[in-house]
């Protein structure tokens, strides 16, 4: 069964809507796809994907924060039907996010960068959902402007892309923090209070996109580490390569937990790379792995 577990519409980005998306899965005969917005419950995209003979549930891409590593990160998280739990965390982490956005912007505006906070919504308004706005697309409005970039680079001494823009200039843990970014309270839930609901409900709970930029011994720990905590399911990224595959499968065989797959797909172009297209196949995955698992899943969740 061609199935993505793991993709985005403009509840979370700014590229398609969940009838365009549809559209796509039909056109490539995809029949298990699974909307995984960032910390935002889809509820309209399973009812229009089955009309479409789709297979489709509500769940979720949730951030949550790993206290003993001090790192942030996303979990997939899914269910047959969410509660009024779920929903609440997510909110805490939208209302966060706005937070943010709103106290970045004042600090830019301190600094002489051109930016308003009424045409930063206004542009995205006609985009994407303004109420789940992130950083990223902060730093994707203030580098379209000639003289923010000049700016920066009579700061920096560098041209910055978007990227290093973000990362290095409105993040507390990188190099050029001392000039732009904004430190407020932190809110995201951690993983042993998104577990607590997750385990009291049944969910499964994946973590996401788990092609960590460290060696392998380091990347066994980690995926170790989290295994013994709370997690019951680890996604292979359609980009994982050929030994963290292996070493997944590898802990599915001791740990006994689910997978998820595949894209983590934006429907647009990135220039990360971090996001592939909708329904591409990790060549180190067969078909048989993922169907089997497809309905284990379904199986765990009372799914029909």
């Amino acid at each position: 069964m061609k199935t993505d577990c793991h993709f985005h519409t403009n509840l979370s980005d700014w590229k398609f809507d969940n009838a365009q998306v549809i559209a796509q899965a039909k056109e490539k005969w995809v029949k298990f796809a699974i909307c995984t917005d960032h910390d935002i419950v889809n509820s309209e995209f399973p009812h229009l994907a089955r009309t479409s003979w789709i297979l489709s549930y509500e769940w979720v891409e949730a951030s949550c924060f790993d206290e003993k590593n001090n790192h942030h990160l996303h979990f997939t998280t899914y269910s047959k039907k969410f509660n009024g739990k779920v929903t609440r965390i997510l909110e805490k982490t939208r209302d966060w996010k706005k937070i943010k956005i709103s106290s970045q912007i004042a600090l830019l505006q301190k600094n002489w960068f051109r930016v308003e906070i009424k045409e930063f919504y206004d542009f995205y308004s006609t985009k994407t959902n303004i109420d789940n706005l992130n950083s990223y697309h902060l730093a994707s409005y203030i580098l379209r402007f000639p003289e923010n970039l000049e700016l920066i680079k009579k700061l920096t001494w560098e041209n910055l892309n978007i990227e290093q823009f973000l990362l290095r200039c409105l993040k507390i843990e990188w190099d050029l923090k001392h000039i732009w970014a904004v430190e407020i309270e932190w809110y995201e839930p951690t993983i042993a209070e998104f577990w607590q609901v997750a385990k009291q409900e049944n969910y499964i709970f994946s973590l996401a996109h788990p092609n960590f930029k460290m060696t392998q011994e380091k990347f066994r720990q980690r995926i170790e580490y989290y295994l013994n905590l709370w997690v019951n399911a680890v996604e292979i990224n359609v980009q994982a390569e050929k030994s963290r595959v292996e070493l997944i499968l590898k802990f599915q065989k001791k740990y006994d937990f689910l997978l998820t797959f595949w894209s983590d797909c934006h429907f647009k172009t990135n220039k990360w790379e971090k996001h592939w297209g909708f329904w591409d196949i990790n060549p180190y995955v067969s078909q048989e792995l993922v169907n089997l698992n497809l309905e284990n899943l379904k199986k765990k969740l009372e799914l029909n």
